[in-house]
Formats: C-alpha cells, sequence, structure tokens
C-alpha cells in the first residue's frame, strides 16, 4: 500500500455480456443471473463503480458485465480528483467505490481515518453520500492493527464508528472483496424494492444492514445487536456473499428496514478554557443524523449526553421499537436510561481508558461505542452511534468518590521488555555490562533480586554464552567481509569497463568485469554457508537462555526492582555516577511535575517523594497510581541506562492524533470540599505549581481561609516547540463568597476592564 501514490494501469472493461450479471463461478453468481432472467432481481443496470487508486486495487469489471465505471477528464486527473478518498458526491448514481490508499499512521493517516477527524471532507459529507445511494470502502492500512504506541501497533485509531463506510482490515487489495459482494447484492434486490431504496435515500442503510447482518459470525438478533456485527473495521474473511445476496433477494417492500435518526437533544458542554485547554474547539466531533462522536477532553470524570432518535422513521410509517447497546467499552463506566419509550436515552460515560474492544482481543482502544438500532417488526435498521473517544496522551486516576484526582497530559510510553532469548547481540551486550566493573551497580542492583541459586545461573550462563557471542562475531565479520570484498571486485572491474578506451584494453576489461561477476555468483554460496552458521549460533542462544531459564529469572527480578517507588532515592549516589541522558530527562520531568520535592532546609540536591494524598504517615503507603506509574517509568530508564542494549524502555510520549488534541506537558491534582464539590487545582509546570480556581482562572492571592482572592484568566498558546504553554491573560477577578463555607466563590471582573 502506498501513501496516496499507486501504479497507474488501464481500466479493463468487460464486454456485456446480454442476460448474465456476474460471471463468477461460485453459487451465488448462479443465483443473480437465475433471478435476473426471471425478472425478480434488479441486476446492476444503473450501478457505478468508481476506483480512486488509479487501478492499484481494480475490481474486475469483466466480472460484472452491467457495472459501469466511472472516469475521469485527463484535468481532473492532473487534481487528482480521481485518487484517494472521495470529496464529491456523484448526483443521481448509484456508486460503490473504493481506493487502495493510505497516508501514514502518525500523520493523517487511512481515508477512514481523515473523514472521522473531521476531514475535510466531514462527517457531514459522508451522511450526504450515504442519503444519495453511494458507499465506498477503504483499507485501514496501519490504523487498526494490534499493539501500542507503534509496538507493534497502535491498536484502533479510528475516533469514531460510523455506518457511511465500510473500512476493511489490512492494506491494498483488502477492498475488493467488500466491493464484490456489494455490487453482487445491489444485483440481487428485487427492481421494485431496488427503485424504492434508491428513490427514497435507503439503499445504502439497507445495503449495509444486509451486509452486517449476514456475516458470517452473526447468526442471531442478539448478534446483531452487538459489537461483533458493528466493529470498526471489518474482517474480509467474514463477508458471506451468498448469505447477503440471500437475504437482498428475499427483502419484499414492507420488509425495507428502517433509517435511525439521531441527535443530541442536551449535554452538559465542557468550556474551552475551564474545563480543559487547547488552542481552540471544543469537544464536538460530529453531529450527523447516524453518527454522533464527542473527544473526552473535560477534567470531570463523566460526561452526560441525552440523546434522541425520534426522528427515525419506517418507510410505511409503521411504529418503531428502540435499542440501545454498548458496543464497546467498559459497561461499568457507561450508564444507558431510557425514556419515552425507548426513543430517547440518557448517555453517561466515565473517561474511556485504553482497553481490549472485547474480551480476549489483542486489539485495544480508548474509545466507547453505544449503537442505537431501531425495528418496525421484520426488520432492524443499519445501526446509528454514539462514539465517545479518550486521549491516549493522558494519564487519569481518580479517587476514592470516583473524582479526577490528577491528570498527566503527557502520558508516558510505558513498554518494558528484555530481549528474545535468540537476540545475540542484546544478550553479549547484558553479559558484558553484568561482568563490567564499570557498571558495578548495575550488578550489585540485579543480584539484590536474585537468590543465590539465579545468581550461580547467572554466573555460569555468562561463561558459557562468551563462546557463542565471539562466534557470532566472527561469523557476521565474515559475512560483512565477503560482501565488502565483493562490492569492491565488482565495482572496480565496472570501474575498469567503464573507463578502457577498446582494442585488447576493453577486451581485458570486459574479461575482469565477467569474472567479478561470476565470482560474486560463487561467493554467494560462501555466504550462504555463513549465514547458516549464523542461524545455528542464533538457535545454540536460544537453547542456552531457555534451558537455563535466565530469561524468567531476570525478567522477574527486572519487574520487581522497576516496582520499586524508592529505588532511585534509596541509590541516588551510585545511580547518579552511572546513568546517562535517558534517566536524566526523566527525573527532570518527575521534579519538574512534582512527583518528587527538593527539602530547601538541605539543599537542592535533596529530593524527598511526595504525593497528593494527604496525611502524615509513610509517603509510600500515599501514592497515587499516577505518582506509582511515573515511578515506575524512572525506574524503567534507570535499568534501560544502566543496561544499554539490553533492556527496551519506551522514552517517547504516547501517540495522540494532533487533530483531536495539542501536546501538553503539565500535571493537574485537583481540589474538592467537603460536599465534592470542584474548589480548583493545582498545575505543576516547568517545575513550578500555581494555583487554578474551579473556573480555570490563575490564582494570584488568597484570603485567611486560603481561598482564592484575587485571579487571572489565561489563555493557551502554541510554543515553537508545538507544545501547548498557558499565559496569562489581560483579565483579573475579584472573588466574592456566598458564607465561610463556600470555597468555589463567584469570580467580578476588577475595575477598569
Amino acid at each position: 500500500m502506498r501513501p496516496y501514490v499507486v501504479i497507474a494501469a488501464c481500466l479493463l472493461i468487460g464486454a456485456s455480456a446480454a442476460g448474465q450479471v456476474c460471471l463468477l463461478n461460485t453459487e451465488a453468481a448462479k443465483l443473480l443471473n437465475r433471478w435476473f432472467a426471471e425478472g425478480s432481481a434488479s441486476g446492476n443496470g444503473g450501478d457505478w463503480y468508481d476506483n480512486r487508486d488509479r487501478a492499484h486495487s481494480q475490481l474486475k469489471l469483466a466480472d460484472y458485465p452491467q457495472l459501469k465505471a466511472i472516469t475521469y477528464t485527463q484535468a481532473q486527473k492532473k487534481q487528482n480528483l480521481d485518487l484517494g478518498l472521495q470529496r464529491g458526491i456523484h448526483r443521481d448514481k448509484v456508486v460503490i467505490g473504493s481506493s487502495s490508499t493510505s497516508a501514514p499512521v502518525t500523520q493523517e493517516g487511512s481515508n477512514g481515518r481523515i473523514y472521522y477527524f473531521g476531514g475535510p471532507p466531514s462527517v457531514d459529507f459522508l451522511y450526504g453520500q450515504y442519503r444519495s445511494n453511494q458507499l465506498y470502502v477503504y483499507p485501514e492500512h496501519h490504523d487498526h492493527d494490534a499493539g501500542h504506541n507503534g509496538s507493534p501497533g497502535y491498536g484502533d485509531l479510528f475516533p469514531m464508528n460510523t455506518p457511511y463506510l465500510v473500512i476493511s482490515q489490512g492494506s491494498s487489495f483488502s477492498d475488493k472483496p467488500f466491493i464484490s459482494a456489494f455490487a453482487q447484492t445491489l444485483a440481487a434486490f428485487k427492481p421494485e424494492v431496488k427503485s424504492l431504496l434508491v428513490n427514497a435515500g435507503l439503499l445504502m442503510p439497507t445495503l449495509q444492514q444486509v451486509f452486517r447482518r449476514s456475516n458470517k459470525n452473526i447468526r442471531t438478533n442478539d448478534d446483531y445487536l452487538s459489537g461483533k456485527a458493528h466493529p470498526t473495521v471489518f474482517d474480509g474473511r467474514q463477508i458471506d456473499v451468498l448469505k447477503m445476496v440471500g437475504a437482498a433477494h428475499a427483502m419484499g417492500l414492507r420488509d425495507i428496514p428502517p433509517l435511525i435518526q439521531i441527535g443530541v437533544e442536551e449535554e452538559n458542554i465542557a468550556v474551552n478554557g475551564r474545563d480543559f485547554f487547547e488552542l481552540r474547539g471544543d469537544e464536538r466531533l460530529a453531529d450527523s443524523p447516524c453518527a454522533i462522536a464527542r473527544v473526552f477532553r473535560r477534567h470531570a470524570a463523566t460526561m452526560r449526553l441525552l440523546v434522541s432518535a425520534e426522528k427515525s422513521a419506517d418507510p410505511f410509517g409503521e411504529p418503531l421499537s428502540y435499542h440501545w447497546k454498548l458496543l464497546r467499552g467498559d459497561p461499568d463506566h457507561v450508564t444507558i436510561t431510557t425514556r419515552k419509550n425507548g426513543a430517547v436515552a440518557e448517555i453517561v460515560v466515565r473517561w474511556p481508558e485504553w482497553r481490549p474492544i472485547a474480551a480476549g482481543s489483542s486489539l485495544e482502544s480508548n474509545r466507547i461505542d453505544v449503537g442505537v438500532f431501531v425495528d418496525n417488526g421484520r426488520a432492524f435498521s443499519a445501526p446509528g452511534f454514539v462514539s465517545v473517544v479518550g486521549l491516549d496522551s493522558e494519564f487519569r486516576t481518580f479517587d476514592a468518590m470516583g473524582r479526577t484526582a490528577e491528570i498527566d497530559y503527557h502520558a508516558r510510553d510505558m513498554r518494558f521488555d528484555l530481549p528474545p532469548t535468540n537476540a545475540v547481540v542484546r544478550w553479549a551486550a547484558f553479559f558484558d555490562v553484568a561482568e563490567s566493573s564499570r557498571k558495578e551497580f548495575g550488578r550489585r542492583l540485579l543480584e539484590r533480586s536474585l537468590d543465590a541459586a539465579a545468581v550461580a545461573t547467572l554466573e555460569n550462563t555468562s561463561k558459557r554464552y562468551a563462546s557463542i557471542a565471539k562466534r557470532f562475531r566472527e561469523v557476521t565479520e565474515g559475512i560483512e567481509k565477503i560482501n565488502q570484498n565483493l562490492a569492491d571486485a565488482v565495482a572496480d572491474a565496472k570501474w575498469q569497463l567503464d573507463h578502457a578506451k577498446g582494442g585488447p584494453a576493453k577486451v581485458n576489461a570486459m574479461k575482469a568485469h565477467k569474472a567479478a561477476v561470476a565470482a560474486q555468483r560463487g561467493k554467494n554460496l560462501d555466504r550462504e554457508e555463513l549465514e547458516q552458521t549464523l542461524k545455528g549460533v542464533k538457535n545454540e542462544s536460544s537453547r542456552l537462555i531457555r534451558d537455563s531459564g535466565l530469561r524468567q529469572k531476570l525478567s522477574s527480578a527486572f519487574r520487581e526492582l522497576v516496582g520499586q517507588p524508592d529505588l532511585y532515592l534509596k541509590n541516588r549516589e551510585d545511580a547518579d555516577r552511572a546513568v546517562g541522558g535517558g534517566f536524566k530527562d526523566a527525573l527532570e520531568r518527575a521534579i519538574a511535575l512534582g512527583f518528587y520535592k527538593i527539602d530547601e532546609r538541605l539543599g537542592e540536591d535533596h529530593l524527598e517523594l511526595r504525593s497528593v494524598t494527604p496525611g502524615s504517615g509513610d509517603v509510600l503507603s500515599r501514592l497515587t497510581r499516577m505518582e506509582r506509574e511515573q515511578l515506575r517509568y524512572l525506574n524503567q530508564m534507570l535499568l534501560a541506562d544502566l543496561f544499554p542494549a539490553f533492556i527496551l524502555a519506551g522514552s517517547g510520549a504516547q501517540f495522540s492524533d494532533s487533530r483531536v488534541t495539542t501536546p501538553k506537558n503539565w500535571r493537574d491534582v485537583f481540589h474538592y470540599d467537603a460536599k465534592g464539590q470542584l474548589t480548583g487545582w493545582a498545575r505543576f509546570h516547568l517545575g513550578r505549581a500555581v494555583e487554578y480556581t474551579a473556573h480555570g482562572h490563575l490564582v494570584l492571592e488568597k484570603d485567611d481561609r486560603g481561598r482564592p482572592l484575587r485571579a487571572r484568566a489565561v489563555s493557551s498558546v502554541l510554543d515553537r516547540d508545538g507544545t501547548l504553554t498557558i499565559h496569562p491573560a489581560n483579565r483579573s477577578f475579584r472573588y466574592e463568597y456566598r458564607s465561610e463555607v463556600d470555597r468555589v466563590g463567584t469570580p467580578r471582573p476588577e475595575l477598569g476592564q
């Protein structure tokens, strides 16, 4: 798959075959052709196919004689109007289309992701396309792969779910099975049914319903009303074309599914500059009739939406039943309360954490999806979606009352792992460090977490591994030498050939060049033999590490060290002498965000652990989850510095799409009064803590009860490095209080403003 670049090819259009809908040798194709001949199936007359990757992943139109191809003029092609996501609507046409193109995952990403993050064009455009009888398929490319933060994938990066597109799992060519299935399904509808669907703008909602209801893993109504039928991205292996064409052909006029229509009636809108801080915008990502999406930016623990499906309609005016289902997300963090016989639902969502999309799934996301369906007694509608997505760049903890206790807006990549048993270079590096007096502290630290038997295993394995590492170096050096000698010989012979002036010199140069190429072929055999030897050395490494059980012992020891919150402070003097820049950067950040405090009585070099949890007992017992995670990250960086090239520890920030959040580098710790009302927060930023009121104002002065007396408004500004920072604005306020117990107050603009 190429990022918006595909290989140009000729459009292949097969000659029309009279009476034939589909020329594939399948049971579904045979049924379509028979039904069309009988007059009970509409065929593909009037249906169009739009390929938008310049034939890179093109449906073989020769197999669909009645399907017509959308074509583009040379002028349109020069403007790339034929390439990538579709930005226009082909008026008065039934269109199925696809484009196997994508931008890089950490930039705009796949075509579907571009639409879902506001485009242009936006989700509103997709709804118009959907109701204009047009449906497109786009591969997810790398936007929906197991992993986290690029290790190895990024999880589900789509911020919402919609019925307006079909996104295929995989990259180039993963779209083709869907387009083939859709072409055949469109052909299977009865003529009168298809005519009504087209005229009412219901063709693609009905196609989506048939497709989702007919997948191989969907057998019952309960399956259809679950997340199994409505993933963000579809696996082409689940397509059941025979089931799809059968369902479409069996549909009578009164069996046409109703149309879901949803809208937000009421919500507790978060205010930029008070409830969250961004350059611009709010939490609303999309408000369309079949898909609503919000970005959870607020610092409050919950978001509330009152959503109505009352505008949903049946084409024949039949009464409707309503179904609201949690398709994705933690059921303990989402509450759905219906009203008006189910036509309206109050949805309360607690901040969505990163978690598997379903039980047992290796794919994760931080999005919840509520599916909304209506049925007329004979058919369920295609889904509507209410999606709420969290920000992976944030790490939040909550207190015992469920309130937000603190937020780190620059969450770190917490990867920490040891190498596989056959990674000879990394294991050799470990044994070198473990035996090196220069890294004596690292060895001592490790041995404290190993029992006597494990230490003996380490010493014995280290001695035996020395020969493996030596052979590995010798073999790799041999391969490198062969490669270099061959490259030099061929380059020299070519130079001689290029510069020979003719006659015997030219003949000799040609012979020399031919001999050098022949020698290269011969040396390839030597290289292959060495590569086989190298494979054997790696296998020997695996056997030794595996049979000794050393990897498991080390993994337990390192993770025990990582879990010690006071590991650095207990070993500070030794650690400061042994570590490098990665750990020092992490330490500076931990101090800046308030996880450590400097005891000024004893000097700037005296650090103490601190916790936002009040109390006089041992600070280790009062650490919050966020504080423990930050200290765990610090320990990981310490061990990665002590055992370089062996331990892999994530060092960057978690990836979040720049279209919904701007990078920040601060931590907020929230305060509440006795009744649980927010009174403000402390913001740790750039090595100092400042106080904010509950209204988002920077505290300038407090009264004798510790309440804000004067405060200043702030504004969000983008620094040169692309990070958001907060600057005081020109407006200042004086706070007034209703009573002595009032700790929130009312801000009044100061005179002269």
